[in-house]
């Protein structure tokens, strides 16, 4: 009688680790789809606000025009363990860097540009418009690298209006550039004024960035081949070393999203002359 006895507490002794065994390997697999779910809804919370705020300077790929270039590798991991990468990203968004208001370029001896442009600070306690479950949003976003998730949630542009005069521009080449501008659809990914998309840099002061004429006939013309088509140094920019080579560290830039619009050298030209006289 003792040995079935044993026999039988053996039986369900076994069949009790082999029910615990199967309840906490589902619960390990529900855990882990409960975390996957969180965390796409960050990324995609994330997305949105970025889309709504980031990719006039930023670019809606993250290639970086106005703003660094963030689709890098660097910055991208798991936020719950790459802290040191997540709590960088999460400060320098509430907190912003120092700068110019408007975006301030400047041309190095090597021919690239350096950014002396502010970045704004977006937590509400630095007087921005986003909270800290926001700002977490955002970060866990730009940690997943995930941009194709970005171009749906671009606000509409504003196609209605005029565009702004130029200063110093004679009247006929604004009405020739407005025209050219209008006709080839840049304000679609543009603002000039109250006109225009968010795709792109918001141009209405792009006069008094520090640019030239013709690079900005180059930028426009051939965009995808434009050397130099943005800031490889920003904010931390600290000026020319001893060796002649420039302080701080560089950040490159990604293919740009502006497509090639087939403009003839003249219509060029007469784009970039009234867009150097928006100030």
């Amino acid at each position: 009688m003792k040995g079935r006895t044993y026999v039988i507490v053996t039986i369900l002794s076994w069949a009790l680790v082999v029910v615990w065994g199967v309840y906490w390997a589902r619960e390990g697999n529900r855990m882990a789809a409960t975390q996957a779910a969180f965390r796409a809804e960050m990324v995609e919370r994330g997305a949105q606000l970025y889309a709504q705020n980031c990719v006039i300077c930023h670019g809606p790929a993250g290639e970086g025009v106005v703003g660094p270039a963030l689709d890098r590798e660097a910055l991208q991991g798991d936020p719950e363990t790459d802290r040191e990468t997540y709590d960088f990203l999460y400060n320098t968004v509430a907190r912003g860097r120092p700068g110019s208001t408007t975006p301030r370029w400047v041309r190095l001896p090597t021919g690239e540009w350096a950014s002396f442009t502010a970045m704004p600070a977006w937590s509400v306690e630095a007087g921005g418009p986003l909270n800290e479950q926001a700002l977490r949003e955002v970060v866990y976003f730009l940690m997943s690298g995930e941009w194709q998730r970005v171009s749906r949630y671009i606000p509409a542009a504003r196609l209605e209006g005029e565009l702004p005069p130029a200063r110093g521009v004679p009247q006929d080449v604004q009405q020739q550039a407005q025209a050219i501008i209008a006709q080839k659809g840049c304000l679609v990914c543009h603002t000039i004024g109250s006109v225009g998309g968010y795709i792109g840099p918001n141009l209405s002061d792009v006069g008094s960035w520090g640019l030239d004429h013709d690079f900005l006939v180059g930028w426009i013309q051939d965009p995808q081949t434009t050397a130099n088509r943005a800031p490889v140094y920003f904010s931390n920019f600290a000026g020319i070393g001893p060796d002649g080579q420039p302080s701080g560290t560089r950040i490159d830039y990604g293919p740009t999203q502006m497509p090639d619009l087939g403009l003839t050298d003249e219509e060029a030209d007469i784009v970039a002359r009234y867009l150097m006289g928006l100030k």
